[in-house]
């Protein structure tokens, strides 16, 4: 299981790193394509983190979700700008709680 989760989420991550560039943050459709990417990619951290019992990948999608909220500015009124939001909000408290428990 932990393997599939490995190799699905170096899929995803090259998948983001595709729709990466300064078109993402021009051109809504792309946006939309990298915003859906990247949820998926967060949550597929999110439960190598949970089933790992580690917080790197935690860590990792912190910092991914944090840039794109930041750059993603003019796109705050979509759906997946929300997502994006929402998601991290998920991951801070699970960070936070992890570091309750340490």
């Amino acid at each position: 299981m932990n393997g599939d989760l490995m190799m699905c989420s170096e899929a995803l991550l090259k998948q983001v790193r595709s729709l990466q560039g300064s078109d993402t943050w021009k051109d809504i459709d792309r946006f939309k394509k990298f915003a859906k990417a990247s949820l998926e990619l967060c949550k597929v951290y999110m439960e190598i983190s949970s089933t790992a019992g580690r917080s790197k990948e935690l860590y990792t999608a912190d910092m991914h979700l944090k840039n794109i909220i930041k750059q993603a500015q003019s796109f705050s009124d979509t759906e997946e700008f929300r997502d994006l939001q929402a998601l991290h909000e998920e991951v801070k408290i699970k960070l936070q709680s992890n570091s309750t428990l340490a």
